[in-house]
C-alpha cells in the first residue's frame, strides 16, 4: 500500500502532466514544436491519446527533435490501438511506405480501415485504392467505389477523380458517362490536374454529353454483401518449440493456406508464428481489443493445445515440459484462450468473433511423467467460447478441429481439416453453419472418421465468407 508522501507525490506529478496538455496543443499549433515536445510527452506517457498522436506526429515529420520513425510508430501505436483515429490513418500510412515499421500490406488495410470507418476522409481515399489494387486484400472495385464515394461527397477531388475514373470504366458499377462527367467537372472546379485533363480527353474525343442536372444527387451505393462489417483475422501457428519433443511439421504451411483463403473472402489478416507466452497473450489481447461492433474477427490458431482442471489452454513456443511438471506449473505457461473473450468490452457489442482452434495434435505429456495432466492425449475441449459478459450481445462461434478426446492430423504439406476448411472459405453463398457442416464431413471421410470437427454456435445473424456472384 503506498503512503501517504508517495500518494501525494504522485497525485501532484499526475496533476502537472494534465495541466501541460493545453500548453503543448497551443504550442503544436503555433509550430513552437520543442516546447510541445516538453509538455507533451508526460501527458502521452500517462496514456492520453491526443498526446501521444502529436507525439507521433512530431517525431514522424522531424518537428521540434530529429525525425525517429521509430518512436513515431511507437507512439501512434499507442494511440491507435486505443481508437484515436489520426493515429490509426498514419500508422496504416507508415505499415505501407514501410517507415518506421516492416512493410506490411495487411496491416495497412487494417488500420487504415478503422480510421475510415471513423469517417477520415484520407483514409477512405487510401483504403479505395488499395482495394482496386488488390494490397492486402481481395481486389475489390464496388468497395472501393462505396468508399470514393464517401470521400468526394466530403469535398476530396482525389476521391471525386476515382470515382469518376470507375464511372467511366464501367468498374465495380455501371459503365455511366453522365456520373463520370459529373465528378470529373466536380475536381476540375477544385483545381484537379488530372480531372481537368480527362475533361479535355472527353471533349474532344466523345459526342455531346448530356446536361447534368444539379439537383440530381448520387445515392451512396450501397456496400456489397449488406452493411458493410470489417473483416479481421489473426492466424497463430505454433511449430517450432524450445522444447523439440513438442515439435511438429505443419502448422505454419496451414496458417498460410487459411490466409490464402480469408484474404479472398475480404479478411485483412495477420499471420504469427512460434510466439512465446507473452507475445502470445500480448498479440490476442490486442487483437481482440480492436474489436467493436463493425467488426468480424476470425482467431485461427494451430499448435499444441492441452485441457487442464477443465480449462483449455494453448501452448506457446517457450512452453517447458520438464520432468515432473504439475498442473499448476503449466496452467501458468499456458494460454487461457476462453478467457479474453470473456474479457471483451462493450464496445464489441453486436461484432461476430470466429475462434478456430487446430490444436488437438498428439502432445507427448503422458510419455514425459507429468503430474495432474491427465493421460495429456486428449488434446482440448470442446466447448464453445462466450464473448463478453455473457448476454449474448457479442456473437461467437467455436471451431475444434477435432472432438474431444481425438487426435488432430499432422502433415507437412497441410493437415486434412486445413486443406478442407480452406477450401469450403471459398465456396459463394455458403452460410457459416453450412460451411463448418460441410468441412465436418468430408474431413471424417478422409479420416474415416478418425478425426471428427466440432464446432459451437452463438450467432444470431447469418454470415457468408465469399458472397453469391
Amino acid at each position: 500500500m503506498l503512503n501517504r508522501g508517495v500518494y501525494l507525490c504522485l497525485t501532484l506529478l499526475l496533476g502537472t502532466a494534465l495541466a501541460g496538455k493545453p500548453e503543448g496543443i497551443d504550442f503544436f499549433n503555433r509550430g513552437q514544436y520543442e516546447q510541445a515536445l516538453g509538455e507533451l510527452k508526460w501527458v502521452a506517457i500517462d496514456g492520453d491519446q491526443e498526446a501521444q498522436t502529436l507525439m507521433g506526429i512530431m517525431f514522424l515529420k522531424g518537428l521540434g527533435t530529429e525525425r525517429d520513425a521509430i518512436q513515431a510508430a511507437y507512439w501512434l501505436g499507442q494511440a491507435a490501438v486505443e481508437g484515436d483515429t489520426v493515429a490509426q490513418r498514419t500508422l496504416g500510412d507508415m505499415y505501407l511506405a514501410g517507415d518506421g515499421l516492416p512493410q506490411d500490406d495487411n496491416s495497412a488495410v487494417y488500420w487504415t480501415q478503422q480510421a475510415a470507418n471513423k469517417g477520415d476522409v484520407s483514409a477512405q481515399v487510401t483504403l479505395g485504392k488499395l482495394l482496386l489494387d488488390g494490397r492486402g486484400v481481395r481486389r475489390d472495385a464496388q468497395t472501393a467505389l462505396y468508399w470514393f464515394t464517401r470521400a468526394a461527397d466530403q469535398g476530396n477531388t482525389d476521391a471525386q477523380y476515382q470515382l469518376a475514373q470507375l464511372y467511366e470504366r464501367g468498374e465495380g458499377t455501371s459503365q455511366d458517362a453522365v456520373q463520370a462527367l459529373r465528378w470529373y467537372r466536380t475536381a476540375s472546379a477544385a483545381g484537379h490536374k488530372a480531372a481537368t485533363d480527362a475533361l479535355q480527353r472527353l471533349t474532344h474525343t466523345t459526342a455531346p454529353q448530356p446536361v447534368l442536372q444539379a439537383s440530381s444527387p448520387v445515392p451512396l451505393p450501397v456496400p456489397p454483401n449488406g452493411p458493410l462489417k470489417k473483416r479481421v483475422a489473426l492466424l497463430i501457428a505454433e511449430q517450432s518449440y524450445q522444447d523439440r519433443a513438442l515439435d511438429l511439421e505443419g502448422p505454419i504451411n496451414d496458417a498460410r493456406l487459411i490466409q490464402d483463403s480469408l484474404i479472398k473472402a475480404g479478411f485483412t489478416v495477420t499471420v504469427k508464428t512460434n510466439l512465446n507466452l507473452v507475445q502470445m497473450n500480448r498479440d490476442i489481447s490486442t487483437f481482440l481489443a480492436g474489436v467493436d461492433s463493425n467488426t468480424v474477427s476470425l482467431l485461427y490458431y494451430s499448435g499444441h493445445g492441452v485441457e487442464i482442471g477443465g480449462t483449455n489452454y494453448l501452448i506457446p513456443a517457450d512452453f517447458q515440459m520438464n520432468s515432473g511438471l504439475t498442473a499448476t506449473e503449466a496452467v501458468a505457461q499456458g494460454v487461457d484462450i476462453a478467457a479474453f473473450y470473456a474479457r471483451m468490452p462493450a464496445e464489441a457489442e453486436g461484432s461476430l468473433n470466429i475462434t478456430i482452434l487446430d490444436a488437438c495434435r498428439n502432445n507427448p505429456f503422458k510419455s514425459r511423467g507429468l503430474k495432474g495432466l491427465d493421460d495429456g492425449q486428449k488434446g482440448l475441449k470442446t466447448v464453445g467460447l462466450t464473448g463478453g459478459t455473457g448476454d449474448g450481445t457479442v456473437e461467437t462461434y467455436t471451431a475444434y478441429a477435432a472432438a474431444s478426446g481425438q487426435v488432430a492430423q499432422d502433415g507437412v504439406q497441410n493437415s486434412p481439416y486445413a486443406t478442407v476448411l480452406a477450401q469450403q472459405m471459398t465456396v459463394p453463398g455458403q452460410v457459416l453453419e453450412v460451411m463448418f457442416r460441410n468441412v465436418r464431413q468430408e474431413v471424417a471421410r478422409r479420416t474415416s472418421n478418425q478425426q471428427i470437427p466440432t464446432s459451437y454456435s452463438n450467432l444470431s445473424s447469418e454470415f457468408v465468407f465469399v458472397p453469391d456472384k
